[in-house]
């Protein structure tokens, strides 16, 4: 065998090896590519469902937090008008409901006249005249009364005191006499706490003539 033979088997040799080692260097690095590649797919995928997470957690946490807030203002709303005092309720009813009580309170022992009228005045600062005008015999006198406003949750309630008979009855005979005092919290415990209390203070409204409201009452000033 010629030397010249072997050295070419030796260099075919060297060259099979080196290219057969950068074939393997190529395989080996493609391989681990393909599994860096991977891994960072991984990765970008956790930190995605880590990030859907944290939206999820932290939109959860805020319509928590808007719940409790909304729960909280209407829990003191309630707070709050639980707390109203029978003055503040009493206050806050319409004008036409509140002569009524006063009105249901004050006459026939509870029972106010109904098929009647009732003219309210109101031109005498912190004073109110309400006349039984429609309803029962007897001269004006029996058919008036006026309530002073305390200003305290309290109306002070006079009657007419005349030293005459009604029929003659006028400013210069007859005086305005304290009968009694009602109080808001009162007129609201046993005039105006169930249906049918409430119902007799609707139909007294539907009595009132309050065309007279800006006057002072005449026949005997308040």
């Amino acid at each position: 065998m010629s030397k010249g033979f072997i050295a070419g088997v030796a260099t075919a040799l060297v060259v099979v090896a080196v290219g057969g080692a950068g074939a393997y260097a190529v395989v080996q690095h493609q391989s681990q590519q393909k599994a860096l590649q991977t891994e960072q797919a991984k990765t970008r995928s956790m930190s995605a469902k880590l990030a859907s997470a944290q939206v999820k957690q932290s939109s959860a946490k805020t319509q928590t937090s808007q719940t409790v807030a909304s729960s909280a203002s209407v829990a003191s709303s309630a707070s709050s008008s639980s707390r109203q005092s029978p003055n503040d309720i009493f206050d806050n009813l319409p004008q036409k409901t509140q002569l009524a009580l006063i009105i249901t309170a004050a006459w026939n022992d509870g029972n106010p006249y109904m098929n009647t009228h009732y003219g309210v005045y109101m031109g005498t600062a912190n004073k109110i005249v309400i006349y039984d005008y429609g309803e029962g015999a007897g001269g004006w006198p029996d058919h008036v009364a006026r309530f002073v406003d305390n200003h305290d949750g309290s109306f002070t309630v006079a009657w007419p005191h005349t030293t005459t008979d009604n029929a003659s009855a006028n400013s210069d005979n007859t005086t305005w006499q304290d009968h009694s005092t009602i109080t808001k919290a009162d007129m609201l415990a046993r005039f105006y706490a169930t249906d049918a209390e409430k119902a007799t203070v609707t139909a007294v409204e539907e009595e009132l003539d309050l065309s007279t409201i800006n006057k002072a009452f005449d026949l005997l000033p308040a």
